[in-house]
């Protein structure tokens, strides 16, 4: 098995996309220097006693290399003009480095540093290839940001479009969740874990729902769910 995947020919890059490669490989190198330092940053606190104390806020060096990160995946979006296919062989030819599933992270990624327009930015940009997931991190980033009234709109278009979608109704959970409206979310992540077509899909939709609950005081019932 190891030699059959070591003879494996290397993915070769359609050539008309050579000219976007740059782009790529700018997200890629920005991303897998932000892992660098957020690994630093995670260790820093993991051996500070200090840590106990109130927690500040996201070093500005992760802030603003987040940043960087966002700009260059708006680079890409827009060479690649919604092309979803140009953006899976871009994916394959990365292998290992996981350009895709690393756009993916990143809108909420940025909502976690507070930088909700960039989030906006990257996830509107990004949604040709996966609106499912974007859409709904959309949803999150507006109720994150305080806009309650956007927020739900697009809570209704993403439920009207994918109704029965696994990553729509989870999604929608940590949106109703962050707008404080505790039984659409917990019904949100109910429904997910019925949706769940694969155990790691139904492993996600309960953790959500034991942080849920135990967030709102109802650590009792996520021993009986677990």
């Amino acid at each position: 098995m190891t030699n059959d995947v070591e003879n494996q020919e290397p993915f070769q890059l359609p050539e008309h996309l050579t000219a976007v490669l740059p782009l790529a490989e700018a997200v890629l190198a920005l991303s897998e220097r932000l892992d660098v330092l957020i690994e630093e940053d995670d260790a820093k606190h993991e051996n500070d006693e200090a840590d106990a104390a109130e927690p500040e806020g996201p070093p500005a060096e992760i802030v603003a290399l987040m940043a960087e990160v966002s700009e260059a995946a708006l680079k890409l979006a827009a060479a690649l003009d919604e092309d979803d296919d140009a953006l899976l062989s871009l994916d394959e030819w990365s292998q290992e480095r996981e350009l895709l599933p690393r756009i993916v992270e990143l809108p909420l990624g940025l909502v976690s540093v507070g930088e909700f327009d960039r989030a906006l930015a990257v996830a509107r940009a990004f949604a040709f290839v996966a609106p499912e997931s974007f859409d709904g991190d959309i949803a999150i980033i507006l109720a994150e940001a305080g806009k309650r009234e956007e927020s739900l709109a697009q809570l209704a278009a993403n439920a009207e479009e994918f109704p029965d979608s696994f990553v729509t109704v989870l999604k929608a959970g940590a949106a109703y969740e962050a707008l404080g409206d505790g039984p659409a979310a917990e019904a949100s992540y109910r429904k997910a874990s019925t949706l769940a077509e694969e155990e790691d899909e139904k492993e996600e939709a309960l953790n959500q729902l034991a942080g849920f609950l135990e967030d709102a005081g109802r650590g009792d019932e996520v021993e009986k769910l677990l």
